[in-house]
């Protein structure tokens, strides 16, 4: 059996971007990533993105690849890789937008309301697990009305 690898970045948008363009994008990339066996959360929030990838390793590491080439980021950060086991495996990408005030308000953390940059994460590693798992076992429907 192949070892998992877990790999948590967060990158800039060159320019904010709206449900109808993050939705298809998800859509497209939750059927590439069942293909591949990648689990994983996308959280977005007023231009930034934070999202944990779990797969095979060569499967991961070929994703972030493509992430880091991709023109519709800029600045991309790997905060932290972990071998071990998912976290986030029912989903084939999770996603929340936090750039909606009103859920930032429901949540149940004020995690929630965190600055999006790498600064801020990579001086607050344990900050980026405990914000990306707080929707794993979410049971409030106004929050997890996106998740699959």
């Amino acid at each position: 059996m192949k070892s998992i690898l877990s790999l948590t970045y967060c990158s800039r948008a060159v320019r904010p971007m709206e449900d109808a363009e993050l939705l298809p994008l998800l859509d497209k990339a939750r059927v590439a990533n069942a293909r591949r066996g990648v689990s994983g959360m996308l959280l977005y929030k007023s231009g930034s993105f934070l999202q944990v990838l779990e797969g095979e390793a060569g499967d991961v590491e070929a994703l972030i690849a493509t992430i880091e080439r991709d023109p519709r980021h800029e600045d991309v950060r790997i905060l932290r890789k972990d071998a071990g086991p998912r976290q986030f495996g029912e989903w084939s990408m999770g996603f929340q937008n936090l750039s909606d005030l009103r859920l930032v308000e429901a949540g149940e953390s004020d995690l929630m309301s965190a600055p999006f940059d790498a600064e801020y994460f990579g001086a607050n590693p344990t900050k980026v697990q405990e914000l990306l798992l707080c929707f794993r076992g979410m049971n409030n429907p106004a929050l997890v009305t996106t998740l699959v």
